[in-house]
C-alpha cells in the first residue's frame, strides 16, 4: 500500500497579547503601610480619648441626677392642675385630693350656700402635715360655686370667692376620713384666724389673696360647670353673674320697697329678681320662672313654665309695682 501525503492547510492563527504586569514599587508600598497604621493608631487614641471623657463625666452625671431628684423632692407637685404642695412622705395625694373635693361637695358645705344645679368646687393644698396622734391636716384655698340656667346662659348662682382653709383627716388606709373642715372668721376677725389656723410659711400666700391663686381655683370649679353641660348635653356660655348683662328690678324704674318685697317672699323665691329668666330642676322635671315688667300697667308679671306646656304657664303671679298687691291667675 502507498502511503498518502496529507496536506493541512496553511492556517494563521492570531498571537494572543497579554497584558504586561506592573511592577510593585516598595517604596509605595511602605509608604501606604504606614499611613495605615496611623490611622490605626488615631482611631485608638480618639477611642481611648472618649473613654477618658466619658469616666470623667460620669460622676459629674450621677451629681446632677441626684440634684434633680432632691429639688423634685422639695418642689411642690401637680396632680391634676392643682398645686399639692410639700410633704410627700406624709400622704397619698390622690387620696387626699379626693377626700378635700368630696368635703368641699358635702351637704354640710353646700348648706352654707343657697345651692344650685351643678355644685362645684376648687382648691389647691398648699401643703400638708401629721399631728403628733396620727391625724393629716391639709393647708389649702378653696373655691365653692353652684351654677344654674339665667337667661340660657350657665351661671355661678351662689358660692365664695377663695377662702383659705385646712381639713383634718383621719388615715382610713383606703380613704381619709373627714374629721373637721376649719375656714377663717369674717370681717375683722379673718387674720387673727388665718394666723392661728396656718403655719407661718403659708401666712403671706394665704393673705395676698393673689389673683394667679384665684384665676387657678376658678379654672377647677368651671370644668366641672363644662362636665355638666356635657353630660345633659347642652350648650351654653359659663360664667359669674357679672360676666353677662342682668337687668335687676331695682334698675327697672321699681320702688326700692316692691323689689325688697320680692327677694323676701319665701313664695317667690325662685323667680328672678331681675328682667328675665332663671330654671330649677324639680323631681327630675326642669322648669323655667320668668320675671317680667309691664311699664304701662305697672305690673310685674311672673310665670313659671313646664317642657310639658312650654305655651302654657304652670303658675301666674302679678304684683302692682305700685301698691303691691298680688294677683294669682
Amino acid at each position: 500500500m502507498k502511503k498518502k501525503n496529507i496536506k493541512f492547510p496553511n492556517i494563521k492563527m492570531p498571537l494572543l497579547k497579554l497584558p504586561r504586569l506592573k511592577k510593585k514599587d516598595p517604596a509605595k508600598k511602605a509608604d501606604k503601610d504606614t499611613q495605615k497604621k496611623k490611622k490605626t493608631k488615631k482611631s485608638e487614641e480618639t477611642s481611648a480619648k472618649r473613654k477618658i471623657n466619658f469616666k470623667r463625666l460620669l460622676p459629674v452625671a450621677l451629681i446632677l441626677v441626684a440634684v434633680i431628684v432632691a429639688v423634685a423632692t422639695l418642689l411642690p407637685r401637680v396632680l391634676n392642675g392643682v398645686d399639692i404642695g410639700f410633704g410627700s412622705d406624709i400622704a397619698d395625694f390622690d387620696m387626699l385630693d379626693t377626700a378635700v373635693s368630696k368635703a368641699l361637695l358635702s351637704d354640710e358645705n353646700a348648706e352654707v350656700y343657697n345651692g344650685g344645679e351643678c355644685p362645684a368646687e376648687g382648691h389647691t393644698i398648699m401643703g400638708v402635715a401629721k399631728t403628733e396622734d396620727g391625724k393629716i391636716k391639709a393647708y389649702t384655698l378653696t373655691m365653692t360655686g353652684f351654677y344654674g340656667f339665667i337667661d340660657s346662659n350657665f351661671v355661678k348662682t351662689s358660692g365664695s370667692g377663695m377662702i383659705p382653709a385646712v381639713f383634718t383627716f383621719e388615715d382610713g388606709k383606703k380613704q381619709y376620713k373627714l374629721l373637721s373642715m376649719e375656714f377663717p372668721m369674717s370681717g375683722s376677725g379673718f387674720e387673727p384666724s388665718i394666723k392661728e389656723m396656718f403655719p407661718e410659711e403659708y401666712l403671706d400666700r394665704v393673705m395676698e389673696q393673689s389673683e394667679k391663686d384665684i384665676e387657678n381655683l376658678r379654672t377647677q370649679e368651671r370644668k366641672y360647670a363644662e362636665a355638666y353641660l356635657q353630660k345633659i348635653d347642652r350648650k351654653s356660655e359659663i360664667g359669674d353673674y357679672a360676666d353677662f348683662d342682668i337687668l335687676l328690678l331695682s334698675e327697672s324704674g321699681i320702688p326700692l320697697e316692691i323689689t325688697n318685697f320680692i327677694a323676701q317672699s319665701k313664695d317667690l323665691s325662685l323667680y328672678p329678681y331681675w328682667i328675665g329668666t332663671r330654671e330649677y330642676v324639680e323631681d327630675g322635671t326642669r322648669y323655667t320662672y320668668s320675671t317680667d315688667f309691664d311699664k304701662d300697667r305697672n305690673s310685674i308679671i311672673m310665670k313659671k313654665y313646664s317642657p310639658d306646656t312650654p305655651d302654657v304657664p304652670a303658675e301666674h303671679i302679678e304684683i302692682d309695682s305700685v301698691t303691691r298687691e298680688m294677683k294669682i291667675f
